[in-house]
């Protein structure tokens, strides 16, 4: 650069030369003081990045934790078994997932009514978590502080415990899978890799007061903090805790993170400790070779540099003292032009870059502010689209919208309006308003600010009363019908009573800033709802009218599609009767017409009665569709009790012995398991021999000269699942009868109901089991019963 005669710089130069040993010796032992103050601060700010870093990376663990549970719990199908069988496969995945982290976990099924279904994992705490204590579960995990972090903790057999629940559903019954996983030293030495820490510092856990277990030289249960600083944190004083302490004569800086239980009792602290020795080491050196500089030229450099620097470096001084307010925030200075040359230079840039961060800071505020503000209704829209429910009464639904809008954590508006659409009078009539609590709860100042008077009560007050004798008529002249009618928001940043809303008495109420917000689906109009921000120093954006418009499609939607839905199930009910009507009520009526022209021919009681006969085999027809009717409708209570399998398959055999000799079928049974399983004699039976006579029916339609069914009975060596496989020969099913083959009222068979399959369907699935069909036209049909093996412990 070019050096001016008045430079700064030749000035330096020029007084250097005749001060350069005084100076240098100064300057080293101001930077000297300089550095050993940042070398504690240092050793202070590492202490603090390192716990905080620590606690981040043991919630992320633990969320971790979370998603691995509710992934692995999406993962298990609806056929694994029992809930204990559940449990143990959940706690294998988990192990495969992170052998680490899971081994010492316990993995437990919870119901929402707080029993224990099933517990694998850990011995040493099993059964922590009991019927008994389930309760305090449930009502930890519905807490606001759950929600946000996903875990609770625990204190179990002096160790600490992290609890971490996922809904779990299973057979559409909602659980809890819940995982106790420990707060053990291989998570220390993880969260000590996280960190990154030295060699020198250490990571250690403390159980209320005491050491429990780390890195640091102490014995487990050793006292580690004092009464007063453990009384500090069992008050919950701080989160963090920073001390120095000196452990077996080696010092540290020590910085504990505090670990609270589900009632927000202290309960112990994650501690890292930073090594001061290498910081402790370097200050002595550097103390001893100071000392020793300063003792030679103290007395000569002090009066000669003070002299010279004091009248040359005070521009500059007073451009730093500047500096140094205004890095606090103050920007209200007044900024001298002094000096000559680089200093002039120096003061008239730092004025203008003053100038340049007062209109940044200005300008970022406002954005920011209004970042916030979408971020917010973001938020509000999205936690609105979760909880609303559509309901046939849209009533509901505009409740909870106009308790959004004027939610000041949800939407922010300060008045909300709903105006119905009556189709029978073809008017907008008001029926619901909502009023922001902020402007109830300052209503009295602003009526005092708007014209010194009282008279604009009713306009708070009074709103919902006036609303309801409202009555706008159904016109694009009006805005809150056009909004309506064109489905879409209608938005002023004005003053309501310049424009035509369809009432003179809204022009009243002080609408100021207002939004209409259309409510409807494809071919229905529900009403509208009209908001504004009374009193309030706000504008609707462009960004708020977007995300509003993106609410009120997703609603429309929403409602059109429960719309469709109650469609759907009125047609599957209309088709079910339809079946019915079709399949029963046609037989019955002719055979009850046949029975009222019988006794109404005058006949004698003989011809009478001989007529009856002939109607008998009708009556028995319709007294057996009426025990399937009964059965299928579940009318019969299922009385479960351990049952013998192969005693159960043997009296079905035996109940249509006849049938089968009489066709001379063979059926063969084998069995390889004599055990037992949980279930109801009646149906389980009924649905054996409903099999088995299907197959004899295929079988006798068949042209087989060898017709047979052969019966197995077999256990899985893997798990606890009995399967019978009951196979023939026979005539087989077509691709379109086995698609069909569960629907009820669906017979290729003449003078049957069409119900046999659907009930054996529902008997197996009421026993927690599986039934399969295989089939292939004039080639047989194989049938596969999977059912749970009974045990004692399952009662």
């Amino acid at each position: 650069m070019k050096i001016k005669n008045d430079s700064l710089l030749l000035k330096i130069v020029f007084y250097n030369d005749i001060a350069i040993i005084l100076t240098s010796i100064m300057i080293t032992m101001v930077l000297t003081a300089i550095t050993f103050k940042d070398m504690e601060d240092k050793v202070i700010n590492e202490a603090r990045n390192k716990i905080v870093l620590l606690s981040k990376g043991y919630q992320g663990y633990l969320n971790k934790a979370r998603d691995d549970a509710f992934q692995v719990s999406r993962s298990i199908g609806e056929d694994v078994g029992t809930y204990q069988q559940i449990a143990d496969t959940i706690k294998e995945e988990l192990n495969k997932k992170n052998f680490k982290n899971y081994y010492d976990s316990v993995v437990t099924i919870v119901s929402e009514s707080g029993e224990v279904l099933g517990e694998a994992g850990n011995k040493s705490i099993l059964q922590t978590l009991t019927s008994n204590n389930t309760g305090l579960l449930l009502k930890n995990i519905t807490k606001k502080e759950y929600e946000d972090t996903g875990y609770y903790l625990v204190k179990l057999n002096n160790d600490i415990y992290a609890r971490i629940a996922v809904p779990y559903y299973h057979n559409n019954q909602k659980n809890y899978l819940v995982v106790t996983a420990p707060i053990d030293f291989a998570l220390l030495q993880s969260l000590k890799n996280f960190l990154e820490l030295s060699h020198r510092d250490r990571i250690f856990l403390l159980i209320e007061n005491e050491f429990d277990k780390g890195d640091l030289n102490l014995e487990k249960g050793e006292v580690f903090l004092n009464k007063k600083v453990y009384d500090d944190l069992k008050l919950r004083e701080y989160k963090f805790y920073y001390k120095n302490k000196d452990i077996n004569n080696k010092p540290y800086y020590m910085a504990l993170y505090t670990l609270t239980n589900y009632n927000n009792e202290y309960i112990g602290s994650f501690g890292v400790a930073i090594s001061k020795e290498p910081m402790i080491k370097t200050k002595a050196m550097a103390a001893i070779f100071i000392t020793i500089l300063v003792i030679i030229v103290t007395i000569v450099s002090s009066t000669i540099t003070s002299k010279i620097f004091r009248k040359l470096l005070e521009p500059l001084s007073n451009i730093a003292d500047i500096a140094d307010r205004v890095s606090g925030g103050e920007y209200d200075v007044e900024i001298p032009i002094e000096g000559s040359g680089e200093l002039r230079t120096l003061s008239s840039s730092f004025k203008k870059m003053l100038i340049e961060i007062v209109s940044t800071q200005k300008t970022l505020k406002n954005k920011n502010e209004k970042l916030q503000e979408n971020l917010e209704r973001i938020d509000a829209i999205d936690k609105l689209l979760i909880g609303i429910h559509i309901e046939e009464d849209t009533s509901s639904t505009v409740k909870d919208l106009i308790s959004a809008f004027t939610s000041e954590i949800g939407l922010g508006y300060s008045r909300a309006m709903f105006f119905r659409y009556s189709r029978e009078k073809d008017y907008l009539i008001g029926e619901y308003t909502s009023i922001n609590s902020i402007i109830k709860d300052q209503k009295d100042d602003i009526l005092k600010e708007r014209e010194s008077c009282n008279g604009f009560g009713f306009q708070v007050e009074d709103i919902q009363e006036l609303i309801t004798f409202m009555k706008i008529p159904f016109k694009d002249s009006n805005l809150l019908s056009r909004a309506l009618m064109e489905r879409k928001i209608i938005y002023h940043n004005d003053k309501g009573y310049k424009y035509d809303l369809g009432n003179d008495l809204l022009k009243s109420l002080g609408l100021n800033n207002f939004l209409i917000f259309p409510i409807y689906n494809k071919n229905r109009y529900s009403g509208v709802i009209l908001v504004d921000y009374y009193t309030r120093d706000r504008v609707i954006s462009l960004e708020e009218v977007e995300l509003l418009n993106l609410l009120s499609m997703n609603i429309s939607v929403r409602m059109q599609n429960k719309i469709l839905e109650e469609d759907r199930i009125d047609n599957e009910r209309v088709q079910t009767i339809e079946k019915i009507a079709e399949r029963f009520l046609s037989v019955r009526g002719d055979t009850l017409k046949r029975i009222l022209e019988i006794l109404e021919s005058g006949e004698t009681s003989d011809k009478i009665r001989e007529n009856l006969e002939v109607l008998k085999p009708d009556l028995e027809k319709i007294e057996r569709e009426n025990c399937t009717l009964k059965a299928y409708s579940k009318i019969r209570e299922s009385t479960f009790q351990p049952l013998s399998l192969d005693s159960l398959v043997l009296d079905a055999i035996e109940k249509i012995k006849e049938q089968i000799e009489g066709q001379g079928i063979t059926l063969s049974l084998f069995t390889n398991y004599s055990g037992k399983i949980l279930g109801d004699a009646y149906s389980l039976k009924k649905a054996i021999v409903e099999i088995i006579e299907n197959a004899c029916d295929a079988l006798k339609r068949s042209n087989q000269e060898n017709k047979k069914i052969n019966i197995t009975i077999s256990k899985d060596r893997k798990i606890e699942k009995i399967k019978i496989e009951i196979v023939d020969n026979g005539i087989g099913m077509t691709p379109m009868q086995l698609k069909n083959i569960y629907e009820p009222f669906i017979s290729y068979k003449e003078n049957t109901p069409g119900l046999g399959l659907s009930f054996v369907y529902k008997i197996v699935k009421e026993h927690m089991g599986v039934i399969k069909f295989f089939s292939k036209y004039n080639h047989g049909t194989e049938v596969k019963i999977t059912l749970n093996s009974y045990k004692e412990e399952n009662l």
